[in-house]
């Protein structure tokens, strides 16, 4: 499977991963044989507030014992730094595609934050968490077909 097929599910995956709003940079890799409940072969992380993404990637395949050759594609939203570049490259295999939307690299960290957080709206991203009231709710809209209302980022600071 191409790493087109991870790149166009990343939004979804973003979101049904449970990673909100687009401070924190989130890579997905193929790896078959991954059967997460979850996202099946997809191993999905976030930078978080500290790390990278795509080490943390690694440290979850390697935390399982999954032989990090076995991604077959990797998908990340910000271009990887150099130090998870070299660390990527020494990792995989040869010929595995490692693809980005957005260009990341000193001297344009501020405009490569706005884009990633212009990708992560359009992709339905922009969401903030919901409590489990709100999500009750939006069972019992879901129920009664109301629409379900849907809040941003900036909805949530009003």
């Amino acid at each position: 499977m191409g790493c087109g097929e991870v790149h166009a599910g990343r939004g979804d995956t973003r979101v049904a991963s449970g990673f909100f709003g687009a401070k924190h940079n989130v890579a997905v890799a193929r790896v078959p044989g991954w059967n997460d409940p979850k996202t099946g072969d997809l191993v999905v992380a976030s930078s978080g507030f500290s790390g990278h993404s795509e080490t943390a990637i690694l440290d979850m395949l390697k935390a399982k014992k999954v032989d990090p050759s076995r991604i077959t594609s990797l998908y990340t939203e910000r271009q990887p730094c150099a130090s998870c570049a070299s660390e990527l490259s020494g990792a995989l295999k040869a010929g595995p595609p490692i693809t980005w939307s957005v260009p990341y690299f000193d001297g344009i960290e501020s405009a490569a934050k706005q884009l990633l957080a212009k990708y992560v709206m359009q992709a339905g991203g922009g969401r903030v968490a919901r409590s489990s009231a709100d999500l009750q709710e939006q069972q019992h809209e879901m129920e009664t077909h109301e629409p379900a209302r849907i809040r941003s980022t900036a909805d949530s600071h009003a």
